[in-house]
């Protein structure tokens, strides 16, 4: 007779499927990434809570898989939130992978992982 997973056992199965069948690496070599990062975000060094949650980052043109980066460093890179070495930093990462660094090049889906379609605003008739 088979045994239940746990709750915990199952999320982290279905975090693995998610990560293998999105970026093409397992649970057991992120959690092997973020190790390498200091278990921080690799563009900030800021650990991951709340809004600044780890975020898996990869390169939306290719699919590399290339580290992962908080909330705000995912999403907000470019904005004004972020310092000259911050931009260092960040530039760095974009360079030299972690994940590369660690597991080689790994290449998934190019574009944005499960992005809805955007909808277009309709302009106001003057």
């Amino acid at each position: 007779m088979p045994t239940e997973m746990t709750e915990e056992e199952r999320k982290a199965r279905a975090k693995d499927n998610y990560l293998k069948r999105t970026y093409n690496v397992t649970l057991a070599e992120w959690l092997t990434v973020f190790a390498y990062q200091g278990e921080v975000c690799a563009i900030c060094k800021k650990a991951g809570t709340g809004k600044r949650a780890p975020h898996t980052d990869h390169d939306h043109k290719t699919g590399l898989f290339r580290g992962i980066v908080c909330f705000f460093c995912n999403a907000y890179l470019l904005r004004q939130r972020i310092t000259p070495q911050m931009l260092r930093d960040a530039a760095d990462y974009l360079e030299n992978p972690p994940a590369v660094a660690v597991l080689g090049e790994r290449f998934g889906p190019k574009g944005r992982i499960n992005a809805k379609p955007r909808r277009r605003r309709r302009r106001r008739a003057a």
